[in-house]
């Protein structure tokens, strides 16, 4: 199945695509009270796919796509379309996140490929030190505040915890995971977390005023879906040694960045 988080996009695009490419194509959105599917527009597309979670919960699909209503964007590397018809995501075959914490099965999460990558990197006491983006085709990491501040609140306030010393993530919460991965956490969990995300105001004190929508904290979940399906992603290091990216981790704390 695939699950499309719209507000007013077009999503034409995705028509033909159920019996094109043999997958379940469902539409949560926050535009039409009046149609299927709708979802008050709170928590950008995270309460969106929390709705989902739950609804599928008791009989989920083998795989679920869960992906931005638009077709193409500058933070996707590939068209949707063109990724949901592939295997890549719902292919037993494929060579995908594995969960080193527990040892469960290996194929469960896999990240929609983007022009960005996240780094998210733990200090002392299991807190976030730093958090770094680079656009792949620069390959230049910048360290960021905001979003380590904001990735710090959803974990503690989610009960997230990180045991790796840094992981990289696909940006912009795009992503597909198996039945089993979405069972793996409880309804209880999904419940909680859903009303976190979509509760009115910010996480962190701004001038934005606290009935806006909570986009700008559900910022903080972008590079945390493996870890909220408890799984690592591929690329991680279990250990911060003396490398290059441990001294920009040092860099950047030392400038205030980090």
């Amino acid at each position: 199945m695939v699950i499309l988080a719209k507000y007013g996009e077009d999503t034409t695009w995705s028509t033909g695509l159920s019996e094109r490419c043999g997958v379940d194509i469902r539409t949560y959105q926050s535009k039409n009270r009046s149609s299927s599917f709708y979802v008050p527009n709170f928590g950008g597309e995270a309460g969106k796919y929390l709705t989902a979670i739950l609804d599928l919960y008791d009989d989920p699909p083998p795989y679920t796509l869960f992906i931005h209503a638009h077709n193409t964007s500058w933070h996707n590397e590939i068209p949707a379309s063109e990724y949901i018809c592939s295997n890549t995501w719902r292919n037993n075959d494929v060579k995908s996140d594995t969960n080193i914490m527990r040892g469960f099965e290996k194929k469960n999460f896999v990240q929609f490929p983007s022009t960005r990558t996240i780094r998210v990197v733990k200090g002392k006491k299991g807190k976030i030190d730093a958090v770094f983006i680079a656009d792949k085709e620069k390959r230049k990491w910048f360290a960021t505040n905001n979003l380590r501040a904001r990735v710090s609140i959803a974990m503690r306030v989610n009960r997230l915890n990180l045991n790796v010393a840094y992981y990289d993530s696909e940006c912009c919460s795009q992503f597909a995971i198996s039945s089993g991965s979405m069972r793996r956490r409880s309804k209880q969990f999904y419940t909680r977390m859903k009303r976190w995300t979509m509760s009115k105001g910010d996480s962190i004190k701004s001038n934005k005023g606290t009935q806006k929508p909570t986009v700008e904290k559900v910022k903080g979940l972008e590079p945390l879906w493996a870890l909220i399906f408890d799984v690592v992603p591929t690329k991680f290091v279990s250990k911060l040694g003396g490398g290059s990216f441990a001294k920009e981790v040092a860099k950047a704390k030392a400038a205030g960045r980090g």
